[in-house]
């Protein structure tokens, strides 16, 4: 998956730019998302089979967008909170450790925002049975974060691998968003439900 590959570029190319600080300093930056990136977990059991069920109304659509719009909202909210509080979060969770990359919240909190985008689209495209759409924006994201991912970090070490992170998030939400922009009407609906409740 795109996230492994991009732990692994961190994991072999961070050190030797910036050193095993900085590498650690990322990745515990980055435990601050976790419980927003978790959250989407349930959330993609419960959208799909509700997205299946309006697949081929107008309210599929309608669906869609206040899905997004919840999500988006709440994880921008989790965002501006990171953000505002950068300092103090990491001074009081690592004991002031890191305070020096604390700034990097403001970058690394954009990550929940795209990846409510990356749930609900990739719900919606679970629910048009659209596997080879899922697959096709993993692989941009993928090819995102070898090449640009790979190339801001050499650049700008710690910070070109917080900006390379959200980048390869948002190359998935651009594909999935195209992929569903351009969607071909759907196979009938009580196959995918029977399938789902077995």
């Amino acid at each position: 998956k795109t996230r492994l590959i991009e732990e692994a570029g961190v994991d072999l190319l961070l050190p030797l730019r910036c050193g095993l600080e900085s590498t650690a300093a990322l990745k515990e930056l980055m435990n601050l998302i976790m419980p927003v990136v978790h959250a989407y977990l349930p959330m993609l059991v419960l959208m799909v089979p509700a997205l299946v069920r309006e697949r081929g109304r107008p309210s599929f659509n309608r669906t869609l967008r206040m899905a997004l719009v919840l999500t988006g909202t709440c994880a921008g909210v989790y965002w501006l909170l990171l953000g505002l509080l950068n300092h103090q979060l990491v001074a009081w969770l690592y004991k002031g450790q890191y305070l020096e990359n604390a700034g990097l919240l403001w970058i690394i909190g954009l990550v929940p925002i795209t990846g409510a985008a990356v749930a609900v689209l990739g719900s919606a495209l679970r629910a048009l049975e659209r596997p080879q759409h899922i697959f096709f924006a993993y692989l941009m994201s993928t090819l995102v974060a070898v090449t640009l991912g790979t190339w801001l970090m050499m650049r700008w070490g710690v910070t070109g691998a917080a900006i390379g992170v959200e980048l390869s998030s948002l190359a998935t939400v651009i594909s999935m968003a195209f992929c569903l922009l351009r969607r071909a009407p759907a196979p009938d609906p009580a196959s995918y439900a029977a399938r789902i409740q077995l």
